[in-house]
């Protein structure tokens, strides 16, 4: 799984890609008085450039993001074979069709829905908004595809980290994320917290020589002395933990090497209802993948390579859609096959990990 040649010498990402460039202010300035660019989206470009992050308007009314919520509250009752769930305190917190969830189920903090814009249209408008497909663009100096989708309704809880730990792009600098606020959030839901400029800081480099933290040759301590390295280079240049009590309809577009993650939930009944995309260059994702694993059963990976279109934007389908419950779980196409094994628990508190230990909590 290791990777060659995705960090330079100093262990910043190897970027071919303008915006990570010195010198990005000045060509930014030259794309404006080219007309290549407008003064909304200069600023746009130089705030990120400068701070790793930047939020703008998406356009859409008020009425769009009360029927989304609308939408995705209904979508959280029905039994999709096709649509994958994860909950921290269920399959070990791994994603599984939401048809085997239990019936009591009750949706919480950590609670994730994967793809759903191929069950809800408003999901798949918001995947593919032409406002927010420009700026990506813009930003990597190609077309962009967004390769996957990813809707909560309470706060991730998820602990702070850089997204190419477990987001894989080959190069790392082509990965772009975006968090759109589908209500307005508050403190105590657990808003998306951040650390402004941090996505210029050096990678220590893993035993394997990558930064794919899901790496099984990957070893505990490198990943240990990753995170100690990160958290000294945030000391040391005083970088702070900055939190996104956004607007609904707000969007939020993050380098892939920004600091970022869930504060924590004061309120587990607070909604905290978002709509998070991540993109890569077109030319450079060939598929969209999730490994399914329910219980003991062995491992499998459901995939697509369809690049779909819609208002002119490109992103990848829900690669479990239309599939039937053992195509995408493998239980029974094999013999034998092990039942599944899904430990239901009571809500759980996240214990103190790498947030903690970057922004002294826990």
């Amino acid at each position: 799984m290791a990777r060659t040649g995705i960090l330079a010498a100093d262990n910043t990402i190897a970027s071919n890609v303008w915006i990570d460039r010195p010198d990005a202010p000045s060509m930014i300035e030259a794309k404006l008085k080219a007309r290549e660019i407008n003064e909304e989206e200069a600023s746009i470009l130089s705030r990120l450039w400068t701070d790793g992050y930047v939020v703008f308007p998406s356009g859409l009314p008020d009425s769009f993001f009360e029927r989304t919520v609308a939408g995705a509250d209904a979508l959280w009752q029905q039994r999709n074979d096709d649509l994958l769930c994860a909950d921290p305190g269920l399959n070990n917190g791994r994603p599984m069709p939401q048809s085997m969830f239990p019936a009591d189920q009750v949706i919480r903090p950590g609670c994730r829905m994967l793809d759903a814009h191929s069950h809800l249209p408003e999901f798949l408008e918001l995947t593919a908004l032409p406002r927010l497909h420009r700026i990506v663009d813009l930003l990597l100096g190609e077309k962009c595809v967004a390769t996957q989708s990813l809707y909560f309704k309470y706060g991730s809880t998820q602990n702070a980290h850089r997204d190419p730990w477990f987001v894989v792009t080959t190069p790392i600098s082509t990965l772009f994320a975006a968090w759109i606020a589908l209500e307005d959030i508050a403190e105590e839901s657990g808003p998306l917290s951040y650390v402004p400029g941090s996505h210029r800081l050096p990678y220590l480099p893993l035993n394997t020589g990558d930064i794919i933290f899901h790496d099984p040759a990957a070893t505990q301590e490198s990943k240990e002395a990753h995170m100690a390295d990160l958290k000294r280079q945030l000391d040391e240049k005083g970088l702070k933990e900055e939190r996104f009590l956004a607007k609904r309809g707000e969007i939020l577009i993050w380098h892939g090497s920004l600091v970022h993650g869930g504060s924590p939930v004061t309120n587990p009944s607070k909604t905290r209802q978002s709509y998070v995309l991540h993109f890569d260059a077109v030319p450079n994702h060939h598929r969209s993948a999730q490994t399914i694993k329910i219980g003991d059963n062995p491992p499998r990976v459901v995939e697509t390579r369809d690049v779909l279109e819609r208002n002119g934007s490109l992103y990848f389908g829900n690669p479990c859609a239309g599939k039937t419950l053992a195509q995408i779980t493998g239980i029974g196409l094999e013999e034998p096959a092990a039942a599944p094994v899904i430990a239901a628990a009571a809500t759980q508190t996240p214990k103190p990990g790498l947030l903690s230990r970057l922004f002294g909590r826990g």
